[in-house]
């Protein structure tokens, strides 16, 4: 019996190795591919709801998960927001376009970026300027990132590709060699009201410009501010039609005209000279001119917004296939990996999510 034990032991050892196939394709066996790790968006087909409401009937068809965001160290340290948020994601694909839903907890609508505050220099040159908000922090926007895998070397991976190096004048360098993936950044003022998102397409360095930056950029938004020098007063560069305070969140291109100081300076609106007190006029610190804005790659996906006091919903929409070398063709795909970021009133500080699934139908 002692003897037939090391046979007994080679014959079982050999039936697993080469019954099985052991991974060799001679072996007559299958390997299956590893399994796809949650979470999955699976990607609905359906009606084409458009971009009229965040809540078109067609959206209720369409299964819904919750994306952890926030809650893992190595993609979150140090910063100063909430540890734990759930985004809600849908998606579909409705005639020749990939629609992506997001909706997440905030109960601020931060979409007044830049405002510029009327105030009173009394003194022997007494005058109003129009200066940028005291607090920069809580005077910037919410914002939210959709990062796509396009075969690089660091996948989706916004950790790695977006807090890796500073450059000399503190920006961030997105990606490394052979890096490459395509972004979506939408930014709750300059590109949301203007029903768009900023479409990057990150590799070593980015083709498109520093999506931080806060100078005018492809003729969509500028900054609403005209800094004289010499003592004299700064002024918005636009203003609101009717010439009356404006309280909204943004002056969009049909809705503005050019401030005259000869003529606007004197509205009962705007504080005078007497008066030390800044009176809490605001006037919004960008106007966009979203119809002018350059063609291409960098504004081919258009968005709807709605903030109902709790939550941000953003409905995100470009075709499947842009026709930009430098986009993610979406046609005849089985999945993708992306991953995800959160922006609460803040450009550089958000909190990722570790790449996930988008799985096509």
């Amino acid at each position: 019996m002692k003897k037939l034990l090391p046979l007994l032991f080679v014959a079982i050892f050999s039936i697993i190795i080469f019954g099985c196939g052991g991974g060799d394709d001679n072996g007559g066996g299958t390997t299956d591919p590893p399994p796809v790790p949650d979470p999955r968006l699976v990607v609905g087909v359906h009606q084409d709801p458009g971009l009229a409401s965040v809540d078109h009937a067609v959206w209720d068809s369409i299964d819904e998960i919750t994306v952890p965001v926030g809650t893992e160290n190595d993609y979150n340290a140090n910063t100063l927001f909430r540890t734990d948020l759930n985004a809600k994601m849908k998606a579909l694909i409705g005639g020749s376009y990939l629609y992506i839903r997001a909706e997440w907890n905030d109960d601020d609508a931060d979409n007044r970026f830049r405002e510029l505050q009327a105030r009173i220099y009394p003194g022997t040159n007494d005058r109003i300027e129009w200066n940028i908000g005291d607090t920069v922090l809580v005077n910037n926007e919410d914002r939210f990132y959709l990062m796509f895998d396009q075969g690089g070397t660091n996948g989706a991976d916004c950790m790695s590709m977006c807090h890796s190096t500073v450059n000399g004048s503190g920006r961030r360098l997105y990606g490394t060699a052979d890096d490459d993936a395509d972004v979506w950044h939408w930014k709750a003022h300059r590109t949301g009201l203007a029903g768009l998102a900023d479409d990057m397409h990150v590799t070593a360095t980015t083709i498109e410009q520093d999506p931080q930056d806060q100078t005018p950029n492809d003729n969509l938004y500028f900054q609403n501010v005209n800094i004289i020098l010499g003592g004299l007063t700064d002024r918005p560069v636009r203003l609101h039609p009717d010439t009356t305070e404006y309280t909204g969140p943004g002056l969009i291109e049909g809705e503005y005209i050019l401030w005259e100081t000869s003529v606007h300076k004197d509205m009962d609106w705007v504080p005078d000279f007497a008066s030390e007190d800044s009176t809490g006029l605001y006037m919004p610190g960008y106007y966009l001119n979203p119809t002018s804005s350059a063609d291409g790659s960098r504004w081919d996906v258009h968005v709807i917004q709605e903030h109902d006091g709790a939550n941000w919903t953003v409905v995100f929409r470009r075709l499947l296939n842009s026709g930009d070398a430098a986009d993610i063709n979406f046609t005849g795909m089985d999945s993708v990996s992306i991953s995800l970021a959160i922006g609460d009133n803040n450009g550089m500080k958000h909190w990722g999510r570790r790449p996930f699934y988008l799985v096509f139908p």
